[in-house]
């Protein structure tokens, strides 16, 4: 597991590249920093994510890039829908997917 740098206000990425795809998490820092009882930007992503595992803290989406290109996205893992309050909030999401996507790109090359 790694940190993706996409310096997104809203969000903070985690991801783990499998053989044929790359895994993402996204968690809002609003909730990270209510919820989360440690400094995570102190932590390793892999102890991050485990942290947030055994706190019970779910991503905001879970999100992979295959190999092809192709791409799958979970934004339900709490349950409830995502929310955004401006349309500034949907940038940042719009950036924060493009970041992920051009990541796994770089990894496997693909043609769109």
């Amino acid at each position: 597991m790694e940190i993706l740098d996409c310096k997104n206000e809203r969000y903070h990425v985690i991801f783990e590249e499998r053989e044929h795809f790359v895994e993402f998490y996204a968690y809002e820092i609003n909730d990270l920093m209510q919820e989360f009882p440690y400094d995570y930007t102190e932590l390793s992503a892999n102890d991050f994510y485990h942290k947030t595992l055994k706190e019970d803290l779910k991503a905001q989406v879970n999100f992979s890039v295959k190999s092809d290109g192709c791409a799958n996205m979970n934004p339900i893992n709490d349950g409830v829908l995502m929310h955004f309050c401006s349309e500034r909030g949907i940038q940042s999401f719009g950036q924060l997917m493009n970041d992920c996507y051009s990541y796994a790109k770089s990894i496997f090359d693909f043609d769109e």
